[in-house]
């Protein structure tokens, strides 16, 4: 699944554009556009990833990815258009409103999944439960249903009368990492994109530079 930005060259789209037409060919133009655009894009993303988590917690670098994953088209440029494609369903995802609810199966009793796991800790963040071996179900008199860290002793050795012996040490668990829930919603994020103005400026400048090279040569 990909996202993809088209601009388009036509008599309506700008002045400058459709007088540009007969200039030069316009499918070296509308490389050096889409050149342009990539760079917009690329650099938009790049200050998503330098923006702090929301919550505080360890970041997945998904902006990183999605800026890599970033290119000008080249299959699908033409005479008249140029594709930037962003190969990223997390992106396709952030563009809408989503509406989630679990899917598949219990990895251990193989039944439909009832609930979809939202982590409340940075050390759950990024982990699917399923990916862990120490969670046990609780119901959190404020969170409601969830997953928390199983408790357990820990066994540690020492040293007595010559001999080593085990004995129990601190507890350790019982915190609670994730809330379960039937549905979750998830809104646009409207800032997904750069600005269409800033996109179309770029292109205007490139357009700008090929109409100073044309008068040139003049």
């Amino acid at each position: 699944m990909s996202a993809a930005v088209t601009i388009t060259l036509n008599d309506e789209a700008s002045p400058r554009l459709a007088a540009l037409k007969d200039l030069l060919p316009s499918r070296r133009l509308m490389a050096a556009i889409g050149v342009a655009a990539e760079g917009v894009f690329r650099r938009h993303f790049r200050m998503r990833e330098a923006e702090p988590n929301n919550m505080g917690w360890p970041k997945q670098h998904i902006w990183a990815r999605i800026m890599r994953a970033t290119q000008l088209n080249r299959e699908r440029l033409t005479e008249t258009s140029a594709t930037i494609t962003i190969a990223s369903p997390i992106l396709a995802g952030k563009m809408h409103d989503l509406h989630l609810e679990p899917k598949g199966t219990n990895h251990i009793t193989g039944r439909p999944l009832r609930f979809l796991a939202i982590p409340l800790t940075a050390e759950a963040y990024g982990i699917s439960p399923k990916n862990r071996n120490d969670l046990r179900f609780t119901v959190d008199p404020d969170e409601g249903p969830g997953l928390m860290r199983a408790e357990a002793t820990q066994i540690k050795t020492v040293r007595r009368a010559g001999e080593k012996v085990l004995v129990a040490g601190k507890s350790v668990g019982g915190e609670l990492l994730y809330r379960l829930v039937r549905h979750a919603n998830i809104a646009e994020d409207l800032r997904a994109l750069p600005k269409t103005e800033t996109v179309v400026e770029a292109a205007a400048k490139v357009v700008d530079r090929e109409v100073a090279k044309t008068h040139t040569r003049k």
